[in-house]
């Protein structure tokens, strides 16, 4: 953060700090660009903050020398104003500007938000300034969720800063109780031919630069395949009926699916029952009945 006004520091924005925070999202995610006054500035105004103040924040680009516009303005009298094409996305973290805290919510972010922030705190007859630069990593799945089970998946990860990739790794998060896995390799993609449930869950990448920056974003992989166990076993006393289960890991219609056909078939070669569901949307169950 910079304090900077007429060529000297002032006090208040984050005391102790005056230099230029970098804040990394992945995009689709949100982010929260910090600037706030310091605790004792707070303290000592509380009352009247909200009376005595002006928010501006402005987005210069990818540099400092770029022209910057404005994306966010709150007046004295609490009128906001927002640029048109970050409407309805930003937005202050403390609207009401009681608590010192002027920080600008993005969500979600998008690949364009990239550049340089600065907010502009006008307070009584001080003039104070926050920059943020927001940089943005890029996580693409192919094909995108949900991934279906035993279908290759291509996972790439990418980021705006400008230095050279020198690796990428890839961290999975197991269930408790089973080891997690790390890949590192050259290029920005992984390649999964066989996904299994398995590998569902928490995964995070990591990028490392040439300028020694390494940069890290985590997401959610949501595989839709068969839940429970593998082979499960279901024991039925001869003449009576039984349910064989099968279930899915989501509901088909989480993900816009809308039609949903289910095969049971005998291994034995013997076929059993064949039928489709054409507006299963509420369950993700397809247990055959055996009288």
């Amino acid at each position: 953060l910079h304090l900077v006004t007429a060529g000297h520091i002032l006090p208040g924005l984050s005391e102790g700090i005056s230099r230029e925070q970098k804040v990394w999202v992945r995009e689709g995610s949100s982010a929260l660009l910090p600037c706030h006054l310091s605790p004792r500035k707070t303290r000592e105004s509380s009352k009247q903050l909200s009376d005595k103040i002006s928010v501006l924040w402005k987005r210069h680009g990818g540099s400092v020398h770029q022209e910057p516009h404005v994306v966010l303005e709150v007046g004295y009298s609490g009128l906001q104003k927002t640029a048109q094409l970050m409407k309805p996305r930003v937005s202050l973290q403390d609207s009401t500007l009681r608590n010192g805290n002027f920080s600008l919510r993005i969500d979600p972010i998008r690949s364009e938000d990239v550049g340089l922030y600065e907010a502009q705190v006008k307070y009584k007859t001080e003039v104070h300034s926050c920059y943020v630069e927001l940089g943005v990593i890029t996580v693409t799945l192919s094909p995108p969720n949900p991934v279906i089970e035993n279908e290759q998946l291509l996972m790439s990860c990418n980021s705006s800063h400008r230095a050279s990739l020198v690796e990428t790794c890839w961290f999975h998060d197991k269930h408790p109780g089973l080891p997690s896995r790390t890949f590192c390799f050259l290029s920005e993609t992984l390649s999964i031919l066989h996904p299994a449930m398995s590998d569902a869950g928490s995964w995070r990448c990591q990028l490392r630069y040439s300028d020694k920056e390494i940069i890290s974003a985590t997401f959610n992989l949501k595989i839709l395949g068969f839940d429970g166990p593998t082979n499960p076993v279901v024991y039925a006393a001869a003449g009576s009926a039984a349910t064989l289960p099968c279930s899915l890991s989501y509901l088909p219609s989480a993900f816009g699916m809308s039609v949903v056909a289910a095969h049971w078939s005998h291994l034995a070669g013997g076929h059993l029952q064949d039928w489709g569901i054409l507006q299963n949307l509420s369950s993700r169950s397809f247990p055959l009945h055996l009288p």
